[in-house]
């Protein structure tokens, strides 16, 4: 199989290794943990890229410098990182209440 690895480089110290040929469901592991467990540690998750993300849009001078529609893309981003840290809370919570 060909490989084309290729690494994103974001300006807030944030890099992403990928290989778009790969196919990641060989990559998925067995978890001792259970969904409710994997979905808190999800949701942990993006609560740690959301706070990144916030930071460097509010506070970066290279966020400022950013041409008007990359700006619109990473503030679109956090609105919908922000839906879904939302439905994920309430997932969580219906599961725990379920339970």
């Amino acid at each position: 199989m060909l490989s084309i690895d290729y690494t994103v480089k974001y300006p807030f110290d944030f890099t992403v290794k990928a290989n778009p040929m790969r196919n990641y469901s060989q990559c998925l592991v067995k978890s001792d943990k259970s969904h409710v467990e994997r979905m808190v540690d999800e949701y942990n998750q993006l609560i740690t890229r959301f706070d990144a993300l916030e930071a460097f849009i509010e506070g970066s001078h290279i966020f400022k410098e950013l041409p008007s529609h990359k700006k619109q893309l990473l503030m679109h981003q956090r609105r919908v990182m922000d839906e879904y840290a939302v439905i994920l809370n309430e997932r969580i919570n219906i599961e725990i209440n379920e339970s």
